[in-house]
């Protein structure tokens, strides 16, 4: 009874704090019950950094302050990036969101980490190379004189798997526009992914949507002169990009996405099936990122490139 009793208090403790700091917030059940959006109480008088501690009941979680970005109209926007014993945890973090001179909002994703392995010893940074090097000489066997210019210790989990385990990792830059940069696990050596920074083309085409017709589309050709074309586009900044979860029941798994692809770039029902509800997404995506750029003069939702 006594144990019951202090439990009670304490989740009494916690609401009653969070209902300070928060007006409303939408909760990522799917990833440790996190909130991603939360609409800030006019009465929180608590720091920024006071505020995102509190805000998933996680005291020990910590953050230190990025950029800041100030839109058109006055307001400002703030990126708080999450550590781990001082070390950058790969895409966690919140942006708090002060509207006419008043934190209004704040969005972003929270990564529960309180432990991390210690199972191993860290492979040295020559070894890390070496298994770099083969990663992309393996995924792009043209590439040569393989460069890694910069290592860096981060927290990071498999890139194409958000649900897997986070853990030691090394992020190395490297000079193959492909693989721009590689995330590798620190202490078994396992390639968690990379990133590239190569350009695609984009090229005028046709869709024809299942809601709305045929209509004008942009879709990507990644080799210039091979007559295949994907469902991505750079449009004012931001990227889109539509890919097929082959009804993965985990939205946020995509390790198992595949690509949309088209012979001609004349996206047809004949050729594409059920599937052709993917154009009602890329097109209206293109019209929305037309909106936010042509009537509110923003780059994305966000005024930040957001996809």
């Amino acid at each position: 009874m006594k144990k019951i009793s202090i439990a009670l208090v304490l989740t009494l403790i916690f609401l009653n704090i969070h209902a300070q700091i928060i007006q409303k917030s939408i909760v990522k059940n799917n990833v440790n019950g996190s909130i991603i959006f939360a609409e800030l109480s006019l009465n929180n008088k608590e720091s920024n950094l006071s505020t995102l501690k509190k805000l998933n009941n996680k005291l020990y979680a910590n953050y230190a302050a990025k950029e800041i970005v100030t839109d058109e109209f006055g307001n400002t926007h703030q990126f708080y990036q999450q550590l781990f014993n001082n070390i950058e945890v790969i895409g966690a973090g919140y942006s708090i969101h002060k509207i006419r001179g008043k934190n209004s909002f704040l969005n972003g994703i929270f990564v529960d980490i309180n432990a991390i392995s210690s199972s191993g010893k860290k492979i040295s940074y020559e070894t890390a190379k070496k298994l770099a090097v083969n990663y992309i000489f393996k995924n792009n066997t043209k590439a040569a004189n393989i460069l890694i210019n910069n290592i860096k210790l981060v927290i990071c989990n498999n890139l194409s798997n958000v649900n897997s385990r986070f853990d030691l990792a090394y992020k190395m830059e490297t000079n193959v526009p492909a693989f721009s940069t590689v995330f590798q696990n620190a202490i078994t050596g396992e390639i968690l992914g990379s990133e590239s920074i190569v350009c695609t083309v984009n090229v005028p085409g046709t869709g024809e949507t299942l809601y709305s017709g045929v209509r004008n589309i942009i879709a990507d050709q990644p080799v210039v002169g091979v007559n295949n074309f994907r469902l991505f586009e750079e449009r004012n900044g931001a990227i889109i990009h539509v890919r097929n979860m082959i009804a993965e029941a985990d939205f946020l798994n995509i390790g198992n996405a595949t690509e949309f692809w088209d012979n001609d770039n004349n996206w047809t029902t004949a050729e594409h099936g059920n599937d052709n509800v993917a154009l009602d997404i890329h097109w209206a995506m293109e019209n929305i990122l037309d909106y936010w750029r042509i009537e509110r003069n923003r780059n994305s939702y966000n005024n930040n490139n957001a996809p």
